[in-house]
Order: structure tokens, then C-alpha cells, then sequence
């Protein structure tokens, strides 16, 4: 890891079509709606011209100890009283997008068929922090409260493309390590369908990364694209209630989806999306 604790392992053209990360915090009862609208008028219009109201998103906290239902998270309520809505914020361009509620701060980068350039995490990284640390001070100048991170969250989302549905399970066999098609007999032929979901814990119980394999369908220039959509979540604790506590543990989820792509991926492949030396 460097300096700032971003993951050596780079591609240059991963398959990534979208990316988010989040911050979950202790619920400012005062952050109203109004204030989320001040916010973004003072702070994020010209960046985030295009908003939308959305209901909130449900903090998900991971559970340790627990054999049933811990790999897929509690949902907790933070307050008893009506929620305000979530604020969504998009870029002019729709590549980038902010997320506002009272007890969350996220960020989502989308790629298109037009957009063919990935944002590297250190970029990103970069932005989210500028927007916590605008947050932030907005809190202090309003009287609102403090950040206070309870939770941290890291979404990417890859498409494998193939040529057709039936064919995923071979694309799947060339693609990801853990596929093997090896039995007793060799009766089975290869499966023609494949859906994964399997959870990582990390150590001293700072989170669990999520893997998920389905097949998906996207429309690219009219046409359907088939593809397999592989989706690797990191969800934890930061280790202090601070947003330097937040910025460090999102990095431990970025290395965390990055060197498990790396282990699910085959290296033959990592040459296609130009892994760095």
C-alpha cells in the first residue's frame, strides 16, 4: 500500500461499469431536509446540477459471532423519526453522482458506451474526501452536529461480456479461478447458468467483503450485450469515529476488492485489462 493506503494492484482497462463509496454517520436530527437543499445549493450545484428526491438507504451493519444471516448484514434504523429524503445529485455528463441523507454520504462513478476511461480510485478517493470535508464544515457553520462515522461501504461492479446466456457457464470456466468442472465420473457437462454469492470475513472482524456472480443483460447502441455481472462489496466499522477513520477504512475495502478480483480472475485475463507491473 502507499502512502495514503491505496492498493498497488492497478488495471488500466478493468471491466468496472460503476463504482460507489459511502459513509454511514450518526443520524444529526437537525439535518433536515432544508439543510440538504442549502448544501447542495451552496456547495454542489455546479458540480451535481441534477437532483432528484429518493427514499433513504438502509444502513446495512455487519455481525460477528452470528451463524445465520451475518454474511448478509443487519438493517438498523438510526431514528424513530420521519426520514427525510435522500438527495440525488447528478453530473451533467451522468458519470458522477452524490448521495445526501441525514446519516450517509455517497458517491457512485458510472461508465457508459461513450465513456470508455476509468477513474482510478486515488482520483476518487480524492473527491469523496473533499466532499466529507465540505460536509463537515457546513455542519459546524450551521450548528447542525458532528460526523460521526458508524459504518463504511465499497461497491465495484463488473461486466464480463459473452455471447449469449447459455454461454456463461463456459465464459465463466475461462474467466474466475474458482470455476472447475471436475467430478468423479465426468458425467456433469459444464453449467449453462451461474449464480455466486459468497462472503469474506476480514481480520479482527473490520468488515466482510461480498461477492456476487449473476448473469446480466445491457443494452449497448440499441443492441443486448450479455454479460456476467461480477460484484465485489467491502462493508465494515472504521476503527475510529473520525473521518480520517472513514478515508482509512474505505482504503482497507478498496485493497480488499481489488486483490480479490485478482484472485477470482485468472491472469491470462488480467493482461486483457492491462494489469500494471
Amino acid at each position: 500500500m502507499t502512502g495514503s493506503g491505496v492498493s498497488r494492484v492497478r488495471f488500466r482497462k478493468p471491466p468496472v461499469v460503476e463504482t460507489l463509496q459511502g459513509v454511514y454517520f450518526r443520524a444529526l436530527p437537525k439535518f433536515s431536509s432544508a439543510h440538504q437543499g442549502l448544501l447542495w445549493a451552496r456547495h454542489f450545484r455546479d458540480e451535481f446540477p441534477h437532483v432528484e428526491e429518493k427514499n433513504c438507504l438502509e444502513e446495512l451493519v455487519e455481525l460477528f459471532g452470528e451463524r445465520i444471516g451475518s454474511s448478509r448484514g443487519m438493517g438498523i434504523r438510526v431514528s424513530d423519526r420521519p426520514e427525510s429524503p435522500r438527495l440525488w445529485a447528478r453530473s451533467d455528463d451522468g458519470a458522477h453522482v452524490l448521495q445526501i441523507q441525514r446519516n450517509a454520504v455517497i458517491m457512485n462513478w458510472l461508465r457508459d458506451k461513450d465513456r470508455a476511461e476509468y477513474v482510478d480510485y486515488g482520483e476518487r478517493r480524492a473527491e469523496f474526501a473533499s466532499k466529507l470535508q465540505v460536509l463537515t464544515q457546513f455542519l459546524s457553520d450551521e450548528q447542525l452536529g458532528e460526523l460521526k462515522p458508524t459504518s463504511c461501504l465499497m461497491t465495484y461492479v463488473n461486466h464480463v461480456d459473452i455471447e449469449s446466456l447459455a454461454a456463461e457457464g463456459l465464459q465463466a470456466a475461462n474467466v474466475f479461478t474458482f470455476f472447475r468442472n471436475e467430478t468423479n465420473d465426468s458425467w456433469l457437462p459444464t453449467p449453462d447458468q451461474l449464480a455466486l454469492n459468497l462472503s469474506y470475513l476480514m481480520p479482527n472482524e473490520r468488515g466482510r467483503l461480498h461477492v456476487q456472480i449473476n448473469p446480466a443483460v445491457r443494452e449497448m447502441k440499441g443492441d443486448r450485450q450479455f454479460a456476467m455481472r461480477f460484484e465485489l462489496t467491502a462493508r465494515g466499522r472504521p476503527e475510529a469515529d473520525t473521518l480520517e477513520g472513514a478515508l482509512a477504512w474505505l482504503d482497507t475495502g478498496h485493497q480488499w476488492i481489488v486483490n480479490g478480483f485478482v484472485d477470482f480472475t485468472r491472469t491470462s485475463w488480467h493482461s486483457i485489462w492491462e494489469r500494471e507491473p
